[in-house]
């Protein structure tokens, strides 16, 4: 009988019509590390204190993702409200407490999505439990607020209550792993996407920007702002998630682009599974942008690098060091100041006559399953 390895992150199935507050990005990356351990010898029960995100009462169910994983949601309802939020909070932490307290055996393997509402609360199930726990963590998020207070604790805690870890860089591991612990490197989801050979039928180069609207982070905008210096050979186009404020402020600023420049730039809203794949298809060049000087450019890995080479494109990315440093770092064009005239440069300079990634990421898809399943089988002595 195959053993049982719970996941508890916040997720969700994208082509549901009742769609939870999850990140597409976690999303993808879940889906990716649950389907590579399915290919150990592993099943993966998914369990997610994802909330819903449309009006409405929820019932709590137990899905089948694929073949060899389950996906666990709670009951719940939306909420607008600042005290109806707090209630649900509440209610689902207490649900999410009597799920692990009385269906998840002591010494069970658990791996766990970073997040800071899920630190205190992991370390308290390692406590009564004795979870195994695999950490998967992606960003320090006090770094991407600005807050070194939050990041310290945040490294404290993880560092303390994991049991081995999975990250994205090198620079992160170093950061975290104090104690050298047991280790995996994942950049992202190593998937080579099926090939729908749909193209937009002109004659331009075709560019796109996915991922996070954020303000902070300044992607979305750095991409939109490239087409400046671009002219009507190309045409940009963003896909991205974000607040209301943060879509109503990137289609401002498309609007003020596109009075300026014969470049087209375009805001094409947020897609998923296998739309958002044959539209990345459609286009020859992703866009990994963000602003150069976020503390978190130090440890994160853009997991949007991995989407776009998995569908066949072309990257341009800004040059930090974990991406500078990795080993997809001959398959990406870098740029090296932070200003869409180099954004655009950049993007001129990309060959798209090149043979596309498909081999390195199959070679890296291997090297991690045999990584993690060496971390796993401490745990579980298989």
């Amino acid at each position: 009988m195959k053993h049982t390895l719970y996941y508890l992150v916040y997720y969700d199935q994208l082509d549901k019509k009742i769609i939870r507050h999850v990140s597409p990005a976690t999303v993808t990356k879940a889906s990716y590390v649950s389907k590579a351990i399915t290919e150990i010898g592993f099943n993966v029960q998914i369990v997610s204190p994802a909330v819903p995100s449309k009006k409405g009462k929820y019932k709590g169910s137990n899905d089948i993702v694929m073949e060899g994983v389950k996906l666990k949601l709670f009951s719940s309802f939306f909420a607008k409200m600042k005290v109806s939020r707090i209630l649900r909070r509440i209610l689902l932490k207490i649900r999410l407490t009597l799920y692990f307290l009385f269906f998840v055996k002591r010494k069970s393997t658990i791996i766990v999505y970073h997040s800071l509402s899920l630190m205190r609360f992991v370390k308290f199930l390692k406590a009564i439990k004795q979870y195994k726990v695999i950490y998967e963590v992606n960003e320090i998020y006090g770094d991407v607020i600005n807050n070194s207070k939050i990041s310290q604790k945040e490294i404290k805690l993880v560092s303390k209550t994991g049991d081995a870890f999975m990250f994205p860089t090198e620079m992160m591991l170093e950061k975290i792993n104090i104690n050298s612990k047991l280790y995996a490197i994942n950049y992202g989801s190593y998937t080579n996407k099926t090939r729908y050979n749909f193209r937009f039928n002109d004659d331009k180069i075709h560019c796109v920007y996915s991922g996070t609207l954020s303000l902070d982070k300044g992607g979305s905008a750095a991409a939109a702002a490239a087409g400046l210096y671009l002219d009507e050979r190309y045409h940009i186009h963003i896909l991205g998630f974000g607040s209301t404020n943060e879509i109503e402020s990137i289609k401002q600023t498309i609007t003020n682009i596109n009075s300026k420049t014969k470049c087209k730039v375009t805001y094409e809203g947020v897609l998923y599974d296998e739309d958002f794949d044959k539209f990345l298809q459609k286009c020859k060049i992703g866009l990994s942008t963000q602003t150069l000087d976020n503390n978190f450019n130090n440890t994160s890995f853009p997991s949007k690098i991995l989407t776009y080479l998995g569908n066949g494109l072309k990257v341009v990315s800004i040059k930090i060091e974990p991406v500078y440093n990795s080993l997809l770092k001959d398959s990406i064009v870098f740029y090296d100041e932070d200003n869409p005239q180099e954004i655009a440069k950049a993007i001129k300079k990309v060959d798209l006559t090149n043979d596309s990634a498909q081999s390195l990421l199959e070679e890296l898809d291997v090297k991690f399953k045999i990584r993690f399943k060496s971390i796993v089988s401490k745990f579980t002595d298989r």
